[in-house]
């Protein structure tokens, strides 16, 4: 519930405005997200405000993930739409062609590497 709160304190109010109380929710709720990152055993992003190096891949990712994944389909379950994001994933990750690996699949990348050392 107190997370709920400051979220919403965060939407109404900005970054604090040098209210030092405004200031004080934010510093809370900076501390209670991570600890809610930690609690759903998730990794989290080690850059640091305003310097997010690892953001633009990941977002590059989700939008191919839902342009040619997600969007062609209709899910009637959630079961279904985990099982097609993990196949998805398995694609992307192991026969996808990707032109900066001259238009060869990671698989195959890989073993063109090998073969030529």
């Amino acid at each position: 519930m107190i997370l709920r709160i400051l979220e919403r304190q965060s939407r109404l109010h900005g970054q604090g405005d040098g209210n030092p109380e405004r200031k004080f929710a934010m510093r809370c709720l900076s501390h209670l997200t991570t600890l809610r990152t930690f609690k759903a055993e998730m990794t989290q992003s080690m850059s640091r405000v305003s310097r997010c190096i690892d953001n633009g891949p990941m977002e590059a990712f989700r939008g191919m993930l839902k342009s040619e994944m997600y969007y062609p389909k209709k899910f009637q379950t959630y079961e279904e739409l985990k099982e097609a994001i993990s196949d998805y994933i398995d694609y992307y990750n192991n026969h996808r062609y990707q032109k900066r690996l001259n238009c060869m699949t990671p698989i195959e990348y890989r073993n063109y590497l090998k073969g030529a050392a």
